[in-house]
């Protein structure tokens, strides 16, 4: 499957190409690995649903995975702070996020720390992640800090994943099981019973 992407190097200039993978998640790793940041990625004709652009949009935990990695690379590359969240806010795919980006923006170039910002959005940073970003700003190591924290959450989405499609059978099994009782109780039964009644 071919993906046309927007990305920023290590120097922050924009780059925009096509990579071809089996999937989206295996696109995003092998432009990571060439350490660019991506802004934009999709399959080429993929067109946005209308689930995207609902009034219950949400920031999906892949999409925090990312953006962690792509916070470490612009860090990595001795991108400021303000600059990177700007950059990232207006290229984000999510509006939601970009939205929320903006606002962290606007809070680091006032003077607030970069945990005290994230920590203003408790619906998309949990309190795990402001307090690791947290000691990262006192140990000096965000970078590292931003990688291991989407490392973990990788990791955590992977889980909750497999587990959610585990669930999926026994789930179905559960509910045929009550749709085919509450048909037996509504429709057959009834019907034996008059037949019995009859007879």
């Amino acid at each position: 499957m071919l993906f046309k992407y927007k990305a920023l190097d290590a120097e922050g200039i924009n780059k925009e190409g096509e990579i071809d993978a089996p999937n989206k998640d295996i696109a995003i790793s092998g432009l990571q690995r060439r350490g660019l940041v991506i802004l934009d990625i999709h399959a080429e004709g993929e067109k946005k649903s209308l689930l995207q652009i609902s009034f219950f949009e949400r920031v999906k935990p892949k999409q925090i995975v990312i953006l962690s990695r792509q916070i470490a690379t612009l860090f990595d590359a001795q991108v400021s702070a303000l600059k990177a969240f700007t950059m990232l806010a207006s290229n984000t795919e999510s509006k939601l996020l970009g939205r929320k980006l903006t606002e962290v923006s606007d809070d680091l170039e006032a003077g607030v720390s970069i945990s005290g910002s994230l920590a203003k959005h408790p619906d998309i940073f949990s309190n795990f992640y402001v307090n690791m970003v947290k000691v990262g700003e006192e140990t000096g190591k965000l970078n590292e800090t931003f990688l291991h924290l989407a490392d973990y959450l990788d990791r955590q989405y992977s889980l909750t994943s497999k587990t959610r499609n585990a669930l999926i059978y026994p789930a179905f099994v559960v509910v045929t099981f009550f749709v085919v009782m509450a048909l037996m109780f509504t429709v057959v039964i009834p019907k034996l019973a008059a037949i019995i009644t009859e007879s």
